[in-house]
């Protein structure tokens, strides 16, 4: 008997045109936007795994992302942060690392940042919206790890950006902070969200990749707060994001400032 063949509805949007990649289709999903149509009812599909069979007799609709809606949760998180933080970005010169969908640098735009330089190692991941803004200039392929990728993309190090903010994923940002730091000013603002699932070894996750032991989430706060001051950071506050992972993880915001 010939088995059933199923699709991610993330990729079935990218196969059927209504997406141009993944994490575009993802975010229309997270946002509300895709609904699936079946028996003359209509159910909203949040879940990017939803599975769609090659024999679905129903339709999947697509409406387009609200304009007041952020491209991704990451915007949400950012702007609550920054919010938590007090932190006033009008005017600043800003760099996104792991920019990926845009989320981060759109929260910025709308609070009145002078310019986001945007970075990330991936390809065609930042939304269209983002991309069409003119305070913003996205760089593809770039891994910040590799001191001679970042010199690509923002020439040789020179300290002229106000505010870092960073979201990265399946690496810690420990490796990829010291060679962001010649390019910030003294004075200049650090806001990262720290996922600790990927500071922590693959020993304290569980099968689904979500950490074993909730006391190892402030083990992970030490461990940032000390690397952020060896890096020359002074660290203002530690909090957990008001808007919680998408893979059951708790994740949190470490800001500071570097030093003169």
């Amino acid at each position: 008997m010939k088995s059933e063949c199923r699709v991610r509805l993330d990729q079935y949007l990218v196969e059927n045109k209504w997406a141009e990649s993944k994490s575009k289709a993802q975010a229309l999903i997270k946002a509300g936007c895709v609904s699936v149509i079946k028996d003359s009812e209509e159910k909203v599909i949040r879940k990017p795994a939803f599975e769609i069979k090659d024999n679905f007799e129903g339709v999947v609709q697509v409406q387009p992302l609200p304009e007041h809606e952020y491209v991704s949760r990451a915007g949400y998180k950012l702007e609550q942060a920054l919010i938590k933080t007090r932190l006033d970005v009008k005017g600043l010169r800003a760099l996104d690392m792991g920019q990926s969908t845009g989320g981060f640098t759109e929260a910025l735009v709308r609070q009145g940042v002078d310019f986001v330089t945007g970075l990330d190692v991936g390809h065609d991941q930042i939304h269209p919206k983002v991309k069409a803004m003119p305070q913003v200039t996205a760089y593809e392929g770039i891994n910040g790890r590799i001191a001679e990728d970042l010199v690509k993309a923002l020439g040789e190090p020179l300290a002229d950006h106000d505010l870092l903010v960073m979201d990265v994923s399946f690496i810690s940002q420990m490796q990829v902070l010291p060679n962001l730091m010649p390019y910030l000013k003294p004075g200049s603002h650090l806001l990262s969200l720290v996922k600790p699932q990927f500071e922590l070894g693959r020993e304290c996750l569980n099968k689904n990749g979500v950490v074993k032991d909730q006391n190892l989430y402030d083990n992970v706060e030490q461990s940032m707060r000390q690397f952020y001051e060896q890096e020359g950071i002074q660290v203002l506050s530690y909090f957990e994001s008001a808007i919680v992972g998408g893979d059951g993880n708790r994740e949190f915001f470490i800001y500071g400032t570097k030093g003169q």
